[in-house]
Parts: C-alpha cells; sequence; structure tokens
C-alpha cells in the first residue's frame, strides 16, 4: 500500500511535493511538527469547508473509510481539536494500518506538545504509535525525532541531562525543527550553559521568528546573567508574537520574564502590569503571584544594596534593617540625610552587586556584624 500523504493532499487532494509540509491549495499543515505553531487562520476556509463536506458525506455513506477518517482527523488536528482528532485518526490508523502518516499524526495528536499527562495512557500511546511509524518505514526520520523528543520532555522535570541527550538525538534526525533547538537551548539553561542556550534560542529563531518561545528563554537568559535592557527587548518580542491559542503557560511566562527585567531596572509600574497580565492569562501558576508579591515588597523596602545581597526582599536581615530605617534612623535628622544619599546612590551600587556572586558575598559579611548588633538590640528592647 502506497502513503497517501505522498499522493496528494488528504484535505483537498491537491499534489503534494516531497519535503513539503504544507498544502499550497488549502493551507493545510499535512505534517505536523508541533501544535502550538498550528492555526486554522492558515487554511483556506472556502476550499476547506468543500473538503469537510465532502468527507463527511463519504463518511455517512461509508464509516470505514480510511482516507475520509484520516483527513477529519488532521483537520481537527490543525484547529487543535485535539479530542475529536484523536477519535478520528484512531480509526484511520486501524483501516489504513499500513500508513506511517497516519500514525505519525496519531502520536502527534495523543502527545498534544507535552500537554498531555507525561504519565497517561495518551503518552505510552504516543510512543506507540511513533513506534510503529518508524516500523513501517525505518527511514521514517521525522518519526524516531518525536520519539526521542517525546522522551525527552518526560525526563525535563526529573532528569536534565537525560532530557538534553534525548534532545540532542531528536535534532540528530531533525535538524531543523526550532522546537528541537529551543528545548536543548532551555536544558542548557537550566544548567546555566548560558552560551550555549543562546546559541540554541538565537538557531530556533532563524528556523522560525514567529514562535514566543525563543524569545521568552532569551529573556529568561538576561535576567539571570544581568543583561535585563536587553531581556526586555526579547521579552516584548515575545509579547507580540502571542496568540490566543498559545497555550496559558506559554503566554503567563512570556509576561513573567519580561518583568523581571523590568523590575531589575526598577521600572516597577510595567513590571507590575505585566505579572497582572501573566496571573490573568494563567491564573494557576503560583510563580506569577509569587513575584508580583515579591516586585511590591521590595519596591516597599527600599533597602536595594541589601536586596541584591541577599536575593531577595524577604530575607530576615532586610527585615531587620528596614526596621532599624523606620524606627530609628527616620527620627532625627542625621538619619534622615543618610537615608536620602543612600536612595540616590544605591540602587546603582545594588546593580553591581546582582552580577557579582563574589561582591554578593562581601557585602554580606559587611552587613553581617550591624545586622546582627540590631537584632540583639530589638530583641532587648522587646524583653
Amino acid at each position: 500500500m502506497k502513503t497517501i500523504i505522498s499522493l496528494k493532499c488528504p484535505m483537498c487532494g491537491g499534489p503534494v511535493k516531497e519535503g513539503d509540509s504544507n498544502c499550497d491549495f488549502c493551507g493545510t499543515t499535512y505534517f505536523v511538527t508541533s501544535i502550538e505553531e498550528l492555526s486554522p487562520e492558515n487554511m483556506k476556509g472556502d476550499v476547506i469547508e468543500k473538503s469537510i463536506a465532502k468527507w463527511k458525506m463519504i463518511l455517512k455513506e461509508d464509516s470505514e473509510n480510511g482516507e475520509a477518517n484520516y483527513a477529519l482527523g488532521l483537520y481537527y488536528l490543525n484547529k487543535k481539536l485535539m479530542d475529536a482528532s484523536i477519535t478520528y485518526l484512531r480509526k484511520a490508523s486501524i483501516i489504513l494500518a499500513e500508513e506511517p502518516m497516519v500514525h505519525f499524526n496519531l502520536g502527534i495528536a495523543l502527545f498534544d506538545d507535552g500537554n498531555t499527562l507525561l504519565i497517561s495512557s495518551e503518552y505510552a500511546e504516543a510512543i506507540k504509535e511513533m513506534d510503529y511509524a518508524i516500523k513501517l518505514n525505518p527511514e521514517f526520520n521525522e518519526a524516531v525525532s518525536f520519539k526521542h523528543f517525546f522522551l525527552g520532555r518526560k525526563l525535563d522535570e526529573v532528569d536534565n541531562i537525560e532530557a538534553l541527550n534525548e534532545y540532542k538525538k531528536a535534532l540528530q534526525y531533525y535538524p531543523n525543527n526550532p522546537t528541537f533547538q529551543n528545548n536543548i537551548g532551555l536544558c542548557c539553561l537550566h544548567n546555566k550553559n548560558y552560551n550555549d542556550a543562546n546559541r540554541h534560542f538565537q538557531k530556533s529563531i532563524d528556523l522560525d521568528n514567529s514562535s514566543p518561545l525563543p524569545f521568552l528563554n532569551l529573556s529568561l537568559l538576561c535576567y539571570n546573567t544581568g543583561k535585563y535592557e536587553e531581556g526586555i527587548r526579547y521579552g516584548k518580542k515575545a509579547v507580540r508574537r502571542l496568540k490566543t491559542s498559545h497555550p496559558p503557560k506559554n503566554q503567563g511566562m512570556a509576561y513573567n520574564n519580561l518583568a523581571l527585567n523590568q523590575w531589575k531596572i526598577k521600572d516597577y509600574d510595567n513590571a507590575v502590569a505585566n505579572l497582572k497580565k501573566a496571573i490573568s492569562v494563567n491564573p494557576t501558576e503560583p510563580l506569577h503571584r509569587n513575584n508580583l508579591h515579591n516586585i511590591t515588597m521590595s519596591r516597599k523596602s527600599g533597602c536595594f544594596i541589601a536586596t541584591a545581597a541577599y536575593g531577595t526582599p524577604l530575607a530576615s536581615e532586610i527585615d531587620v534593617l528596614r526596621r532599624w530605617r523606620d524606627q530609628s534612623l527616620s527620627n532625627f535628622m542625621g538619619g534622615r540625610s543618610f537615608i536620602s544619599t543612600y536612595y540616590r546612590f544605591s540602587p546603582k551600587i545594588a546593580s553591581l552587586i546582582e552580577k557579582s556572586i563574589f561582591l554578593k558575598k562581601v557585602t554580606r559579611i559587611i552587613l553581617k556584624p550591624l545586622v546582627a548588633l540590631l537584632s540583639k538590640f530589638y530583641l532587648a528592647v522587646a524583653v
């Protein structure tokens, strides 16, 4: 049996050239490499509607028609209606059991870009379908690559090194996949291999600059390396590329990472506004609320140098210094003059401290006796 995809577009019947993944006539993506980037906007409505009506009519007369089931499964996959897509593709995979592309797209639909639970039966079935596609066509490199990609996604949160190895294997079989490049970059970022992370994110953008993912990850990389202005530029590019069809998790992280960089240059109003947007698009993610709380606290505290040294405005040492400022220094003229001078120069000093592990340690050493003395004093006063 010949592979349907090599003959014609399963939606409109248009000719398919080798290496194509989208139909030139109806806009259907029939070789799906990332569900996140699928968009029904790319599909020509009038052509598609006629095709869908035709296939549904065929199924009414013959529910066992493999091509009709496959075409409708692919249509719903493009529309990101996963349950409907899986129903039709499962049926097609039984009727057209020897068609590797049918099994491949069923695996993609079941995996749903990792949105399915990675301990679920759907994940296991996705791996099985990829295995079967490879068995039918051992030279189906894309199927081999996505099997490794699926394994990498499952390892992401438990073994970053092994996840990276799986992503590299995926890239070996499908070198021009922007999603693989992005995920390798993310593993490198988590391992603090910042140069490698930047290289893979940039490669992902070179391959497809429409996705927000490498931009929001570059924004986080810049935050981790103290390049806040650059992080803001990448963050804004990520936000501009967001679509309502993108997963809430990715939308939230785009606003979150932009806000973190804005926070570091003391642009509090925009940082707070973007974190509120992150919460609105992904209200179940506690990270965004925690960051909003931290930014609000740091704005109120004004302890820039201490915050930079301890890495958080919520450190107990900062509570002691804040109490010293509010209950002691602010009560006499010399103290108020010291506070004013501190606020004038401390943001620039804090910025230097934030970028240096050595300066953070030195600052904590300098502050330690003062904090200890003040702690004993306030404890004695309380007694």
